[in-house]
């Protein structure tokens, strides 16, 4: 019965971690390989033209977050999470010099 439980709680953890919505990035000009970069204490790992949030969030959400990020990799087509991405607007502001 307690391994039962055990393997439970184990599968569950599992799944919420798979299930976590990271913050995403998408680059125009694609890179050509991978990389990891820490931008405003956020790691973020980018491959490709996406850019993806693998550290613990420390104010993803911020236009000075967004701004780092295009700062160490270049202009940005969309930032946010899937269902919040930064509109038109504020993306102009988080890709001006």
């Amino acid at each position: 019965m307690v391994r039962l439980i055990t393997a439970s709680l184990v599968l569950a953890s599992t799944v919420a971690v798979a299930q976590k919505v990271h913050y995403t990035a998408t680059l125009v000009q694609p890179l050509t390989g991978s990389k990891e970069i820490v931008a405003n204490d956020n790691l973020w790992y980018c491959a490709g033209s996406t850019c993806t949030l693998v550290s613990e969030p420390k104010n993803p959400s911020s236009l000075g977050a967004c701004h780092a990020l295009k700062q160490k990799m270049g202009a940005l087509s969309t930032y946010g999470l899937p269902d919040n991405s930064f509109d038109a607007d504020k993306l102009a502001k988080c890709n001006a010099s």
